[in-house]
């Protein structure tokens, strides 16, 4: 025991839970721990009294118990619980605590159905102003039957077609040997095939891990963002069915080997018999491993109305200029493309539009 300003309590917990895993065995273990906490009434200064539930099936709900004894010399009556989310419910086994008495607060607690590190909080606030302010915490790592991890994969690839790797693990948090049977894909760019598996250890640990290798490829597809969902099946050891884990989205980008900056060119309004001059710059990106030698050439659809030009400042680099020249035409918008092409071809023309008005007269 240990006594501040004239008063004390101790909180200390028990919880009778299921053994966790599929297929409950029955077993069932008992926690207790112990915390003593300062004279506050400030939520934001108050002591967290915590529990770990350790590892918890998604979609599960665990019941933990606190008993709050007081051992000042007035009695404490509850006001309210201060619950963080509706994933948990409070209730308490009487409305008030006496002197030298004690009082069980059990804490309901739901965990949501996907993976997650959860930690969720309730405030207790008693009527009377000398009775502290308690917050009860409970924490929990949730994780589904079978999970994958990391549940999504986003790979970029710039220019150079081929091959992008990445690695994700399927973890077996049952509580019995699984195998993977196959590994499916909605596209044909990306596949995965198990490399290793491990097992784990420690009751917060999954019985299975399998590291997995995903390699998409890139050959043939053009520059944009493509989407797979990669369909995980497992099975028990001996082939009976088991729940199956949500499927992993492979997010690929593709991104042009070369950019110009800015990607379009506006002129805003410009007056008969003006010029307008607009730099910008064509940059190889250094991913891309692209070699080109010589100048850039250019082609547009506004006849006498642009004149470009463009010189290389570095390897990877070079400065273009657009010279808008408005003669005597009559207003009215511009619009067009201004093609950038590369020597030999070697890359795909980047397509830059070109916006202005002619101002009236």
């Amino acid at each position: 025991m240990v006594a501040r300003s004239g008063w004390q309590y101790v909180v200390f917990s028990a919880l009778t839970l299921p053994h966790m895993g599929c297929g409950d065995s029955g077993r069932r273990e008992e926690v207790r721990g112990g915390a003593i906490a300062t004279k506050t009434r400030d939520p934001a200064r108050s002591d967290s009294l915590r529990h770990d539930f350790g590892l918890l099936l998604a979609g599960r709900r665990a019941t933990h118990r606190f008993e709050i004894r007081n051992e000042s010399h007035a009695t404490w009556t509850f006001k309210q619980f201060h619950p963080t989310c509706s994933c948990t419910v409070v209730a308490a086994s009487s409305p008030a605590i006496k002197p030298g008495s004690s009082v069980f607060v059990e804490v309901d607690y739901k965990s949501p159905a996907a993976d997650s590190n959860e930690l969720r909080r309730i405030g207790v606030e008693f009527t009377e102003q000398e009775a502290p302010f308690l917050w009860l915490e409970v924490m929990a790592k949730v994780r589904e039957p079978v999970s994958i991890l990391p549940s999504s994969i986003s790979l970029r690839k710039a220019g150079n077609p081929g091959p992008v790797e990445s690695t994700f693990e399927v973890s077996n948090y049952t509580d019995r040997d699984l195998k993977i049977d196959s590994i499916e894909s909605s596209e044909r760019w990306v596949a995965a095939v198990p490399k290793s598996e491990i097992r784990g250890e420690g009751p917060s640990e999954p019985r299975q891990v399998w590291r997995v290798l995903l390699t998409a490829d890139a050959t043939g597809l053009a520059p944009k963002r493509y989407r797979a969902d990669l369909l995980v099946k497992v099975s028990g050891a001996g082939g009976e069915p088991v729940e199956q884990p949500k499927p992993l989205v492979v997010e690929l980008v593709i991104e042009p080997a070369a950019e110009a900056i800015p990607a379009q060119l506006f002129f805003g309004e410009v007056g008969a018999k003006e010029l307008a001059e607009r730099r910008m710059l064509v940059r190889l990106r250094p991913e891309a491993k692209a070699s080109v030698q010589g100048e850039l050439a250019f082609q547009h659809d506004l006849g006498e109305l642009l004149k470009v030009s463009g010189k290389r400042t570095g390897k990877n680099y070079w400065e273009v200029t657009v010279i808008l020249r408005v003669g005597d035409a009559t207003s009215r918008d511009i619009s067009g493309i201004l093609k950038v092409k590369f020597p030999g071809d070697v890359l795909p023309e980047i397509r830059v539009p070109v916006l202005g008005r002619i101002a009236p007269k």
